[in-house]
């Protein structure tokens, strides 16, 4: 399948049956050093021989080869392939996409819940703030596990915060309140677990269409997901009611916490706030303080 034009990239199969990404080369120095691990093989600057639509052709070109068989694995390969098609296409940026795909392919097969809610909640917030006109998707992390979770403008920050509990209480970095040095936003999202409401799929999906030809967005969903089938993230599932209900945006001046930049002169300093009491404020409010 060609992605683009009749120079590609292309998806396709090799002689083995497994799935391949073929990006023409453009060097001058063809050689052949093949990076392989148990699920991939990258091939840079290689002849390439292949067949579309019964034609024959020879081309220089760099190929990202899947070795799995599994369709969640085989699905984030096509995904992530599709994205990095649109970005520079040369050998560097290849070997860059093989790294983030063995990073995603090697990690532990079934991540941790807290990863998986942390993700619906900032997905969630992203699409519960464009459904009432408020863009936030290009303010996202581009790197997973960043010290905040959106960076809005040099001073403006916003973190997410998960909870499934009965009480409003979350976990925080110290820094991620010290808003001396940063003007900073929490969102607080409140979870019930329901038989009927939104999925971890649901949104896992409007994740990756948003982020569709954005790698390093996409790279994050689908490494936070890894080890988990789309049947699996389809039976979580949270009350939709509930989560509109109960999703707050609360200055970070307004989180209890303390006062001391470094308490004690200690560092790493993390602690739980209990945020019932808290208010927040309205999204008339929200869009204003959003640049």
């Amino acid at each position: 399948m060609t992605i683009d034009g009749e120079q590609g990239p292309f998806f396709g199969r090799g002689s083995e049956g497994e799935t391949c990404f073929v990006v023409r080369s453009f060097s001058a120095h063809p050689h052949k050093s093949p990076r392989s691990t148990r699920e991939l093989e990258l091939i840079l600057d290689t002849e390439c021989k292949f067949t579309i639509d019964g034609s024959e052709r020879t081309m220089l070109s760099n190929v990202l080869v899947c070795k799995s068989t599994d369709e969640t694995e085989l699905s984030a390969f096509i995904r992530l392939c599709a994205a990095f098609a649109g970005d520079d296409l040369n050998s560097r940026s290849m070997a860059e996409l093989f790294s983030a795909l063995t990073r995603m392919l090697t990690a532990e097969r079934r991540s941790d819940p807290r990863t998986v809610s942390g993700l619906f909640g900032e997905l969630y917030t992203i699409y519960y703030l464009d459904s009432r006109g408020i863009d936030v998707s290009g303010y996202w992390q581009r790197k997973d596990l960043m010290k905040f979770d959106f960076s809005l403008d040099p001073e403006k920050r916003m973190e997410v915060k998960t909870t499934s509990g009965q009480e409003r209480r979350h976990h925080f970095r110290h820094e991620q309140l010290y808003y001396e040095d940063y003007d900073i936003m929490v969102v607080s999202v409140m979870l019930r677990e329901a038989n009927q409401g939104i999925s971890v799929l649901d949104l896992a999906n409007y994740g990756r269409r948003r982020y569709a030809s954005d790698l390093a967005r996409l790279s994050i969903i689908e490494s936070r997901l890894a080890g988990h089938s789309d049947a699996e993230l389809a039976k979580a599932v949270y009350d939709a009611p509930y989560l509109e209900g109960n999703i707050r945006f609360i200055p970070a001046s307004e989180v209890p916490r303390f006062k001391e930049k470094s308490p004690g002169n200690l560092t790493n300093a993390e602690y739980d706030c209990n945020l019932d009491g808290t208010a927040g404020i309205t999204l008339d409010r929200l869009a204003q303080w959003i640049p």
